[in-house]
């Protein structure tokens, strides 16, 4: 495993996340491997999304959805899944990819999973996450949190940070973790001007994810 070309990964991850390019990766749209992308499981729900941070607290406007086949996840039930026209235009090295996303109806609000052809171990978290710290330190971001813990069983890097883009900051929660040795990385990011009503939300998405057996 090379430290070095996963932070490039995540970076570039991070830049398609918020639907801009950070400067400093704007030439690693080629470095994904494609792979093939599968639907998720679909639940029903008669309960409504947020308006406001208070309603964020509960996870009534939360419905499970299965991701990649791979992993058990909680997601606003209003948040569509990005077809492939979609993925082509906001993450276009991505198509063709194992990676999946929802969104809201403004595409400013997104969840994205991938499942990367990069090798790694739960072992190499600590490495991974160390690298991390060091990449993201730097003057124009905002890094605020760097863990690892367990969510459901799994070890998972725990990232939290505003990173610049073009128009407006955005807030990323990213969670990191090795799945059948190779890395899987997740998302949820949204605009600075929706972080106090969606923050709490983001942690609810975060605490959900549960691999599957």
């Amino acid at each position: 495993m090379k430290a070095l070309s996963l932070i490039f990964l995540i970076l570039l991850f991070t830049a398609s996340c918020s639907n801009q390019k950070l400067e400093q990766v704007s030439y690693l749209q080629d470095t994904i491997t494609n792979q093939t992308k599968t639907k998720p499981e679909e639940y029903l729900s008669k309960a409504t999304p947020p308006t406001s941070k208070a309603a964020t607290t509960s996870t009534s406007f939360l419905v499970e959805r299965t991701i990649l086949d791979k992993i058990k996840v909680l997601v606003p039930r209003d948040f569509n899944l990005m077809d492939d026209e979609m993925i082509e235009l906001k993450y276009p090295s991505k198509k063709g990819s194992a990676f999946m996303a929802y969104t809201d109806e403004e595409a400013t609000v997104n969840i994205a999973f991938e499942h990367t052809p990069n090798k790694a171990m739960v072992k190499d978290l600590p490495a991974i996450k160390q690298a991390l710290e060091g990449q993201f330190n730097q003057p124009g971001i905002d890094f605020q949190k760097s863990e690892i813990r367990k969510i459901n069983g799994g070890d998972f890097i725990i990232i939290e940070m505003v990173t610049p883009a073009m128009d407006t900051p955005v807030y990323n929660l990213m969670f990191i973790t090795s799945l059948e040795d190779r890395l899987l990385i997740g998302t949820f990011n949204c605009t600075i001007d929706k972080l106090q009503q969606w923050e709490p939300t983001a942690y609810q998405v975060l605490n959900s994810v549960t691999i599957k057996d």
